[in-house]
């Protein structure tokens, strides 16, 4: 009797690492797609920053231009 019980508990703990493991499997495959959105969430904020800095950039770039060329007609007058 004693031998049957044994092979049952056995069995039923290998049922129950089996389960633990399918579960553990499900958990990890839903947190690594969960990482993989945040991490595109992440990069599709960071290229969208990146853009607008671009923006920033040459608009300031194109100011500055303009205003080196005015200080430049500026001088050209005075040296007149």
């Amino acid at each position: 009797m004693k031998d049957e019980d044994y092979t049952k508990l056995l069995k039923q703990q290998n049922a129950d690492i089996d389960e633990i493991i399918a579960k553990m499997r499900s958990q990890f495959k839903h947190l690594r797609s969960l990482y993989a959105y945040q991490l595109e969430e992440i990069e599709r904020e960071f290229l969208a920053d990146v853009l607008k800095l671009s923006l920033l950039l040459l608009m300031s770039v194109n100011i500055w231009n303009r205003e080196k060329s005015r200080c430049i007609r500026i001088k050209m007058k005075l040296k007149r």
